[in-house]
């Protein structure tokens, strides 16, 4: 083939992939739906249920809270919830859920209080970001999840 031929390939098709219909915006039954699973996750992990807190994340997620590495498997996200310290308090709030198609972004804020065995109670607050993905089967999943504590690092 010739550089001409590859050069007009390549034309061709960037401009069907350019050609594609835009993602439609997210409706509002995506973002309630969003917000239902966000409430589904808080629910969850404050009765200690880890296959409901579980089931709101996509089996592929990657979880990023502070001070540990980032948890890229299943079976580290499900390590870690079992190792949190209970909570006597879990608030989430959505700020921003914006999206497209299948792919969405909440943005917001989280406070609570857990209960570390033979301690005193702790309380933190601070910002997230997720990333939701909507499966083949319609139902909206976290696919990643980053938090940062907004109190003072230790010195």
């Amino acid at each position: 083939m010739t550089l001409r031929g590859s050069v007009s390939i390549a034309l061709l098709v960037f401009v069907a992939g350019a050609c594609q219909p835009a993602a439609p915006d997210l409706t509002e039954a995506d973002v309630s739906a969003i917000r239902e699973a966000s409430a589904t996750y808080v629910r969850t992990a404050l009765a200690r249920d880890e296959a409901g807190w579980m089931a709101v994340s996509a089996d592929d997620a990657v979880f990023m809270p502070p001070n540990v590495p980032r948890l890229e498997t299943r079976e580290a996200r499900s390590a870690w919830f079992t190792a949190f310290p209970s909570m006597t308090s879990l608030v989430v709030t959505p700020v921003e859920i914006v999206g497209k198609g299948d792919l969405a972004f909440a943005r917001g804020t989280y406070s609570f209080t857990m209960m570390p065995e033979n301690a005193t109670p702790i309380t933190d607050s601070g910002s997230y970001v997720e990333i939701w993905r909507k499966g083949t089967d319609g139902v909206w999943r976290i696919s990643r999840d980053i938090f940062n504590s907004e109190l003072p690092v230790a010195q």
